[in-house]
């Protein structure tokens, strides 16, 4: 993995998210697909590995700590879409820069406001004209 491939504060997106599950006593990386798009604010490596729990004798007062058997590790991007979210966590593979336009706004965010053309101007202003409408001028919702 190259860590110098991002940077922190790049825009990237990415098409699938790492969560870290349980399955048979074991500690195991779960692939989601979920489009995102967001923040680089850094990385972070999850243990992977099986799971020993821990015993409690209560009549005799023995207590074991429960432990991680480390068998392997990965690094991943942490991605926040927002500046209050939950980080995300991305694999290498799976993430790519996103390409912004001059103002700042990603590709697929539509840009406001619309700039409507003379035409399309008329012909709304035609068909509201013939919308119902009250005695003081509002229009008539439920028809």
């Amino acid at each position: 993995m190259d860590y110098k491939r991002f940077q922190i504060g790049n825009w990237v997106c990415s098409d699938f998210i790492i969560t870290i599950g349980y399955k048979d006593n074991k500690r195991v990386m779960l692939r989601k697909s979920q489009k995102i798009h967001g923040k680089i604010t850094g990385l972070k490596r999850f243990y992977l590995g099986r799971v020993n729990s821990g015993c409690v004798n209560v009549y005799v007062g023995e207590y074991c700590q429960g432990y991680l058997s480390v068998e392997s590790s990965i690094v991943v991007w942490e991605v926040r879409q927002g500046k209050f979210n939950k980080p995300l966590y991305v694999l290498d593979e799976d993430i790519f820069e996103s390409f912004r336009t001059k103002e700042g706004l990603p590709e697929k965010h539509i840009r406001f406001p619309y700039k409507w053309s003379d035409q399309a101007k008329a012909d709304m202003r035609d068909e509201v004209r013939d919308w119902p409408r009250d005695s003081k001028g509002r229009w008539i919702s439920g028809l």
